[in-house]
């Protein structure tokens, strides 16, 4: 562009020049008014004179205004790399004023001075003109580059602009959509969610109307749920779920135009008025449930539909920004909605934990409740089983040690050892909890093993006769003599046996055979074959096998092995209904022993009428260090002529007390209430050794009278004091204690145990008396 004008300008200029020269090589007769007779025209001469004088003078007049006008205006900017060329300018405008100014004085008579002065200012003006000119071949490029650069600046502004306008946008996008954020956030309803999404969109977008259809339960159709204008009319209004459009909306992530004619944009116009442009976009719905108030559903990820409605009258449309707006919208309001869902659910299990934590605050409150009367229950029962019980052992022990004949003895002492294995039994009951959690002790000592399974035998012979079979007792030789366990338990749980295989066994015989187990030739429980016996050193297995030969009828079997053998009849058909409980607590007994290590199955014996109960239990062998036990002596000495004071409001205790301690010596005197009791010992000349306070005395109890005792007797005359109570639980033994009493002697109690327990106290009542 610069090189063009430059060379346009230089061929005017010199065209210029050109015809400057042909005027002024013309000779004079060529432009003198030789010829011209001014008095002919109508025109007066001194009228022109004035009117070029006066134009003159305007034009000097306006050339000396334009350099001011330049300085004026240049001075305001701070950036103008032309100050050279408005200098030139600025001299040729003067000039030319100047020489239009002088040439006011040469329309009349005028000096020599007047022409010079003219001559020199043409000179003048000449020189620079010509300069001007020759400035503006380089200028008038340089400008026109400028005028270029000053477009593209242009067209940058403009640019910049849109840009601005677009980020505005964007940010009142982003501020509508914050604000609807906020506003749906702060509820956790999912109702109050969509409610204030209408709203804020109606207000946003000036609806004419905006609907929210959620689909059935069974996906049917669309539901109208929520409107932002409510209807006179509140009738259900459905769109078919198999809609193109609806398939269409709900298919596409984008919002999407909607005809004002479609059923989607009829059924969404409120009360008939016709909408204007319509959008319409799904809303993710994970979990949507009572939307309509009626029975809770559940719809995985189904899809709702928004429709969206400007009014006819506005005339507007949806652009760009109104559908960014919506899209980003309906992306919050599927997470507020899914938010809604998880909070729904998270409050509806803890509504439901809340009434299950009260249920099972009833049903613990029932259960405490059956557990105190259960208890209350064995405590009664303990004590009204154990009273009798008292009467049978004491009595037997007393005529152990009379003169009777070696028949009557050994009937005497079958009854002894029966009263003994009846005493464990009610222990177990009474205390089943212990059994149940496998916390039940065993009392570890060394007996003669032959022993027990012959005093199993001594029972059962009998129990056989009387039914008309014949009972085997088959001992291995390799059995050891002594070894130590829980005698008791191991005769318990082969009685059990024992009896029932009696009872289940028609006709025939019960056979009885005990051996101990090696690795090499033991076999395992079929129905449970992972069990194996941990084999050690110090440690036997004894197996005990009881196999009865005929069976009853089904009706007659013995509940205890009704259990074991309905997992084999089960493949038959041949189920039963009993539960077994007596073969749940030998079972017990043995697997909750850890240190017997026992296991009990039972299984037919491969011909259909017969069966074999099998028992395994892990003993230890005694060291060379332990003694064989002898028989237990009754220590008379130390106990004759001790005076004993026995309180018992039971008349058969009392008398059976009495006897037990007269045989061993001492002076027994009883009364049957704690308050004779308090009345004895307050008498002059008293001088009981030892008192024995039965527990549960209706007037006064054996607590409070030990109590008083202590209250009432100087600690160096008060006798021991021991409880002779049918209570084996440890919280009654700890009781007694802790009151002051001096021993607890357990009932039923037989002769031997009374005369160990009374000098078991009396020695450590007199090393504690002592040392005090």
């Amino acid at each position: 562009m610069a090189m063009p004008s430059a060379g346009f300008a230089v061929l005017f200029l010199a065209f210029f020049m050109v015809i400057a020269l042909a005027v002024i090589s013309l000779p004079e007769s060529h432009y003198r008014l030789s010829s011209c007779s001014c008095d002919e025209t109508e025109w007066d001469l001194e009228f022109l004179m004035h009117f070029q004088l006066g134009s003159d003078f305007l034009i000097a007049l306006a050339y000396f205004s334009i350099p001011v006008e330049l300085l004026y205006f240049i001075s305001y900017s701070e950036v103008f790399p032309f100050w050279w060329v408005v200098a030139q300018f600025g001299a040729f405008i003067v000039l030319c004023g100047l020489t239009h100014f002088v040439a006011m004085w040469t329309y009349g008579p005028h000096t020599f001075k007047i022409m010079l002065i003219q001559t020199i200012l043409k000179v003048l003006t000449a020189l620079v003109s010509c300069a001007t000119a020759i400035s503006l071949v380089r200028i008038i490029p340089v400008l026109l580059h400028v005028k270029v650069r000053e477009l593209f600046l242009k067209n940058k502004a403009e640019e910049l602009d849109r840009e601005v306008n677009f980020i505005r946008r964007q940010e009142e996008a982003e501020r509508h959509t914050r604000i609807l954020t906020q506003e749906i956030r702060r509820s956790i309803d999912k109702h109050t969610i969509l409610a204030i999404m209408l709203e804020e969109l109606g207000k946003t977008f000036q609806l004419e109307n905006c609907t929210i259809w959620m689909p059935n339960s069974q996906k049917t159709a669309m539901e109208l749920t929520h409107e932002l204008k409510r209807r006179v009319l509140q009738v259900p209004v459905v769109v078919p779920a198999d809609d193109e459009l609806v398939k269409a909306v709900q298919g596409s992530t984008k919002a999407l135009m909607v005809p004002v004619d479609s059923v989607l944009g009829v059924e969404s116009s409120h009360e008939g008025a016709m909408l204007g442009s319509m959008l319409a976009i799904r809303l993710p719905i994970l979990r949507c449930s009572n939307f309509k108030g009626g029975t809770p559903q559940r719809l995985d990820t189904a899809y709702a539909v928004m429709v969206l409605g400007l009014p006819k009258r506005s005339g507007r449309e949806w652009g760009p920004n109104d559908l960014e707006i919506v899209e980003t919208v309906a992306d919050q309001v599927a997470v507020a909605l899914s938010h809604a869902a998880i909070l729904e659910e998270s409050h509806r299990i803890q509504d439901l934990l809340v009434e299950q934590n009260k249920a099972l605050h009833l049903v613990r409150q029932e259960a405490e409740t059956a557990v105190l009367a259960r208890n209350e229950f064995l405590v009664v029962m303990n004590h009204e089983m154990r009273t009798p019980l008292h009467s049978i052992k004491a009595l037997s022990s007393l005529l152990q040690e009379s003169d009777i004949s070696p028949e009557q003895l050994a009937v005497v002492e079958t009854v002894a050892k029966s009263s003994e294995l009846l005493s464990t039994v009610i222990n177990d009951m009474l205390d089943y909890s212990r059994l149940e959690d496998g916390s039940l002790d065993l009392d570890l000592r060394l007996f003669e093993l032959p022993c027990v399974f012959r005093d199993a035998a001594n029972f059962a012979n009998p129990m056989a006769r009387s039914k008309g079979l014949r009972f085997v007792l088959d001992l291995s030789s390799e059995i050891p003599k002594h070894v130590i366990g829980d005698e008791k338990r191991l005769l318990q749980v082969t009685l059990n046996l024992i009896g029932d295989a009696i009872k289940s066994t028609k006709q025939g015989s019960v056979v009885v055979k005990v051996w101990l187990d090696t690795k090499e030739d033991f076999s395992w429980d079929p129905q449970k074959p992972t069990w194996r016996p941990a084999f050690c050193d110090g440690f036997v297995f004894l197996r005990t096998e009881v196999q009865g030969t005929s069976m009853l009828a089904d009706c007659g079997r013995s509940k205890l092995f009704q259990k074991f053998l309905q997992g084999e009849n089960a493949m038959s058909g041949d189920h039963h209904g009993h539960s077994g409980s007596r073969s749940t607590m030998c079972e017990k007994i043995v697997k909750l022993t850890q240190l017997m290590s026992g296991h009990l199955w039972i299984e037919n014996d491969g011909s259909g009428f017969g069966f074999v109960a099998t028992f395994v239990v892990r003993l230890q062998l005694p060291t060379m260090s332990v003694s064989v036990p002898q028989k237990e002596t009754i220590y008379r000495d130390a106990l004759k002529g001790l005076k004993v004071l026995v309180t018992d409001d039971n008349l058969i205790n009392r008398t059976v007390t009495k006897q037990l301690l007269e045989n061993l010596g001492c002076q027994a005197t009883v009364v049957e209430s704690g308050r004779q009791c308090l009345a004895t010992l307050a008498q002059p000349g008293s001088m009981y050794k030892l008192v024995l306070l039965d527990l549960w005395m209706p007037d006064m109890d054996g607590y409070e009278v030990a109590i008083r005792i202590q209250k009432n007797i100087h600690p160096e005359r008060r006798p021991l004091i021991i409880a002779l109570t049918a209570d084996t639980d440890k919280s009654t033994q700890d009781r007694c204690l802790k009151v002051g009493m001096d021993g607890v002697v357990l009932k039923p109690v037989s002769l031997m145990e009374m005369s160990n327990k009374l000098c078991s106290i009396l020695r450590r009542a007199k090393v504690y008396y002592n040392v005090r």
